[in-house]
């Protein structure tokens, strides 16, 4: 069966109360992510280097319709306190950015996605799941922005 993957851009904003310095450190942090971050059910590093560049971590997520996605982030550019870059290969093949700014004690990050979908069943069905599986992300997205909130009050 050849089905035509499904691209998806996400855009999602977050502020964190806390400075820029500890956002950094706590998303920089990817093995960790599973602390805080509600539906993320596995973040293994599978490669690491000093300067960050070709790192990579499997993350493994479950939604709240109960689907998994798996799939592998590499950093493919990093300015320190700014922004990480990202490819993701896959369940979710694509690329994206993680931007950092902070204004009066709140850091704001700013987290862009460009993906598709490699599952043949999330293909073929999303001329009418997409509404689910748009949402299921922003959930998602708000369930980190929230767990994240929640960890750094504790800290």
């Amino acid at each position: 069966m050849n089905v035509t993957a499904s691209s998806y851009d996400f855009h999602d904003q977050w502020e964190i109360a806390v400075s820029l310095k500890t956002a950094w450190e706590i998303v920089s942090d990817s093995a960790d992510w599973q602390q805080w971050w509600p539906g993320l059910k596995s973040a293994v590093i599978t490669n690491y280097h000093e300067d960050i560049i070709d790192s990579s971590v499997n993350l493994t997520w479950r939604s709240k319709s109960g689907y998994h996605l798996k799939h592998t982030v590499t950093i493919t550019g990093i300015e320190p306190g700014r922004i990480i870059r990202f490819k993701s290969t896959g369940d979710l093949m694509g690329h994206g950015a993680w931007r950092f700014e902070e204004h009066g004690g709140i850091t704001h990050m700013t987290i862009d996605w460009h993906v598709q979908t490699t599952k043949w069943w999330m293909n073929v069905l999303a001329p009418v799941l997409r509404p689910l599986f748009v949402r299921n992300h922003t959930e998602l997205m708000k369930r980190g922005e929230a767990g994240l909130n929640k960890h750094v009050q504790s800290i």
